[in-house]
């Protein structure tokens, strides 16, 4: 861990956390913008994550819903698109989350742990990708091990994303308290 948070410390610049700022709102904006009306009208339904945690039957009901060109679309955006989301929200997450910390204290423990919370958020997200594209691969197999494994891994990538949200409001709320109570001191 000392290793990777040494090498991704030099990413958390303030030129670094705007720019994979900008990444992710423009990811976020085409994913859930764009890209999801234009796969319903490609796929009779919507991207499958875009509903959240869902039960084996219905991760089947969207799989049979799709049809054979949806489910082939759906890999083919999975694989591309979709991994190109939890990578960016990975570098987003990490390098704003260490900017803060920085901004607070010298002791980069809790800047490692951010970063290994942030690889959990995104890995979560890429594993539940796999189990989603392992049923649409397979279908109609049902294998519901790996519905059960992308339901699971949602519910993961989202709690510990909210998790997150969290840790960033009120790292955002200390940093403007710090720089408030320095800005009074200087008076």
């Amino acid at each position: 861990m000392d290793w990777l948070y040494s090498k991704y410390e030099k990413l958390t610049s303030r030129k670094f956390v705007i720019i994979f700022g900008i990444m992710a709102a423009a990811t976020g904006l085409f994913m859930f913008g764009f890209f999801d009306a234009w796969f319903e009208s490609q796929a009779g339904r919507r991207f499958a994550e875009v509903y959240g945690v869902l039960s084996p039957s219905e991760l089947y009901e969207i799989a049979t819903a799709y049809g054979q060109s949806g489910r082939e679309l759906y890999l083919l955006m999975s694989i591309t698109l979709d991994t190109f989301v939890p990578i960016v929200m990975f570098l987003c997450l990490a390098s704003l989350s260490i900017f803060l910390v920085k901004q607070l204290t010298d002791k980069i423990i809790y800047g490692k742990v951010l970063l290994l919370l942030s690889f959990v958020v995104s890995l979560a997200d890429l594993l539940e990708n796999y189990f989603i594209r392992t049923v649409m691969r397979h279908y109609p197999l049902e294998l519901h091990t790996s519905a059960a494994l992308a339901g699971t891994m949602t519910a993961l990538k989202m709690s510990m994303g909210v998790l997150f949200a969290v840790i960033l409001v009120v790292l955002v709320i200390l940093v403007v308290r710090k720089k408030l109570l320095l800005k009074k001191a200087g008076n």
